[in-house]
């Protein structure tokens, strides 16, 4: 295993069309030369992110930083640096499509009405 930054090779689930993608199951997670770093199940992804999603939602909306930091000690126990690099991505992928592109679509509304 090389010490470069793993590429995910998997498109984004959601696309700039607003269509969505199937992923490839296995997922494989390489480096930027190719090299194979590990796989996994893009249904443990799926469930892996959501629950990384929503751990972390729960601990930044108490405002607490030590609970969103906990968070993340936890989530790097339970996984690899390859496999939680390629977790959080997505999490923060879901993160935006669920729960920032709805508010600045009611933004972008809301100035549409002025």
């Amino acid at each position: 295993m090389t010490s470069e930054r793993p590429t995910v090779l998997p498109r984004d689930m959601v696309g700039r069309s607003g269509r969505t993608h199937p992923m490839p199951d296995p997922i494989f997670i390489t480096t930027p030369d190719g090299s194979l770093v590990g796989a996994m199940s893009a249904e443990q992804l799926r469930a892996d992110a959501e629950r990384l999603m929503l751990e972390l939602a729960a601990a930044a909306s108490a405002g607490d930083t030590t609970a969103v930091a906990k968070v993340a000690a936890s989530w790097r126990q339970r996984l690899d640096p390859e496999h939680l690099g390629t977790v959080a991505l997505t999490a923060a992928a879901r993160m935006a499509v669920e729960m920032v592109a709805p508010m600045l679509a009611q933004l972008t509304k809301r100035r549409g009405e002025q």
